[in-house]
């Protein structure tokens, strides 16, 4: 299918990886549009290419891609909202810790998404790899919403942790997220 097609560019790590996956996205839209109704891609096949976009650090491609699905359609899912967050944490752009902040809370206003720990880590690791002022204190923020969901029995929000938290709290990965954030963000000047 063209979607194992977009997957396998996505896991080639090809620079163009992305162009590739776009041009089968649009060469089906255009099937369709004229009348094949056997080519229709899915959200599955749009997850693919933002995978694609996503690995190769294309967020503004990506959310623009996502605004199309939401106009559009098909309906997003968790995992399109993932693998945007994702993409602007790969993008390591100067403002990608806030675009990535302002994608989790348009996506925390839609009750039909169930925000979740690898949104929250894409987040945060977007924090952590754009440097922006308060890169440290939003991605602790974020933390901290976290936890206290996970408080609130949203056990799926459970700071991850690479490994089991009795035996080695030091691979706290969303903990060390915060750390790395918090140590790259300049720090303001003072006068």
């Amino acid at each position: 299918t063209c979607s194992s097609v977009i997957n396998a560019w996505a896991q080639s790590g090809h620079r163009l990886a992305a162009d590739r996956a776009e041009h089968i996205l649009h060469t089906m839209l255009s099937l369709h549009a004229a009348g094949d109704r056997q080519i229709r891609p899915d959200i599955v096949t749009y997850n693919c290419v933002l995978n694609c976009l996503a690995k190769a650090g294309a967020a503004d491609r990506a959310q623009a891609l996502l605004d199309q699905l939401l106009r559009d359609g098909p309906k997003p899912c968790e995992r399109t909202y993932a693998t945007v967050l994702h993409g602007w944490a790969r993008s390591r752009r100067p403002d990608c810790g806030s675009r990535a902040q302002a994608l989790l809370d348009a996506v925390a206003s839609r009750p039909e998404v169930q925000i979740n720990r690898r949104m929250y880590n894409a987040a945060i690791d977007a924090w952590a790899r754009g440097g922006e002022t308060g890169a440290g204190a939003a991605a602790e923020r974020l933390l901290r919403r976290m936890a206290a969901l996970h408080e609130e029995g949203r056990g799926d929000l459970r700071p991850d942790r690479g490994e089991p938290a009795a035996t080695a709290p030091e691979h706290d990965i969303s903990h060390l997220l915060v750390y790395v954030a918090a140590s790259s963000s300049p720090r303001p000047m003072l006068l």
